[in-house]
């Protein structure tokens, strides 16, 4: 029976025209007969951003890394270091510069675009993606972009868990919709059936507890450089909810803290990375980490229009780089301090104005500088002898 559902399987996939295909089988179905004819990617156990694509492209960057030529091509300017980093290292490096609200969304498809150009180019084998109801709203997106492609190989998503209807899953919308389109098979076996563990449709199961700290590190801070927002939530919300089981350095426990800070308030939690950013700048004498705890606090507190508080941590933080001149937060918080400075002498906007924009041009942030360049100060516009 199992070797006549595995032919079953196996000719569909290969006779789908499409290059992804759905499956909904038991895992006891998918043989290591069929396994042998595809990298086999488990989504439960992958936590890149992206997944599984970017750690495909990983796989294959001997191709494209070492020159660069194609990354430099392929990707918008902000994020080229992002993916260069990432492939050279495995860790994507820090984003200094603040993504524009109004480009967010401009950036996720550029990130995507990047991910499909390079697959067009490199990819050419075939995949079995395991536990796919696993995939987040990011990757789902990716899938869409995939079917349009001209990528070659086979990419097949295997789902073996029931929806749970209590919750909303992008990767189960997206089963739905291929349900009643042929590269869609639904098999169960007499045997074998598809488990009942409602708790199997998360993007990011439970980690071991001992768990390294590279590890979580690294898929807090790929995640977030990369602004795949869904699954980012969940792995902090996870790491949230365990950061006291860590057996960890006091060094590391502080570079966790402010990750997880910057990854909740990236996910709009606010409230929650203002706890973790508060535990910084209580726990010892100031450090690399007080100083961008108290630059994170003025954003934090930015988003939620508490002016003084605002004030506050700049002035803290402006306090912090004049020792390290060179501080790659110095220019954003010196833009926060004059767009929520309460001056109303109009000298003293004019040199916060002014100041902020030469250390934004100084520190190569493009896309904060033009932003600041062509907001308009109502407070020197208001005071006609001001205007410069």
């Amino acid at each position: 029976m199992l070797e006549k559902q595995w032919q079953i399987i196996h000719k569909f996939i290969f006779s789908c025209k499409s290059n992804i295909c759905f499956l909904r089988v038991p895992d006891g179905l998918l043989t290591e007969e069929l396994k042998n004819d595809f990298c086999v990617i488990d989504a439960a156990k992958d936590f890149s951003p992206y997944k599984p694509f970017l750690g495909i492209l990983e796989s294959l960057k001997a191709n494209f890394a070492d020159d660069k030529s194609d990354l430099t091509e392929l990707s918008y300017s902000v994020q080229r270091n992002s993916f260069i980093s990432y492939f050279l290292t495995g860790f994507a490096d820090e984003r200094y510069d603040i993504p524009l609200a109004n480009e967010l969304l401009y950036e996720q498809n550029r990130f995507i675009k990047t991910i499909i150009c390079l697959l067009e180019k490199y990819s050419y084998k075939n995949y079995l993606i395991l536990n796919a109801q696993c995939l987040s709203s990011e990757s789902v997106a990716v899938i869409r972009a995939l079917e349009n492609s001209e990528v070659k190989g086979k990419f097949a998503f295997c789902y073996s868990a029931f929806k749970n209807d209590m919750e909303p899953s992008a990767a189960f919308n997206l089963l739905d919709e291929y349900s009643s389109k042929p590269n869609y098979l639904y098999l169960v076996s007499d045997i074998l059936t598809i488990a009942k563990d409602r708790t199997q449709y998360k993007i990011i199961l439970d980690m071991p507890e001992e768990i390294q700290f590279g590890m979580i590190y690294k898929t807090l801070r790929n995640n977030r450089i990369f602004m795949c927002l869904n699954q980012l939530k969940e792995a902090a919300q996870w790491v949230s909810e365990n950061f006291m089981k860590f057996d960890y350095k006091d060094n590391q426990k502080r570079e966790l803290s402010l990750e997880l800070a910057k990854c909740l308030f990236d996910c709009n939690l606010v409230d929650e990375s203002i706890l973790y950013l508060n535990d910084l700048i209580d726990e010892q004498d100031e450090d690399e980490f007080t100083s961008t705890a108290y630059y994170y606090l003025a954003r934090a507190f930015s988003a939620k229009k508490a002016i003084s508080l605002i004030n506050k941590y700049c002035a803290l933080a402006k306090k912090c780089y004049e020792k390290d001149e060179n501080n790659k937060y110095r220019a954003l918080n010196a833009m926060l301090d004059f767009y929520y400075s309460k001056t109303t002498n109009s000298e003293d906007m004019v040199a916060k104005y002014q100041e902020a924009l030469r250390l934004l041009e100084m520190q190569g942030y493009t896309n904060n500088y033009i932003s600041l360049s062509v907001s308009v100060p109502w407070k020197l516009m208001n005071d006609v002898n001001a205007r410069v």
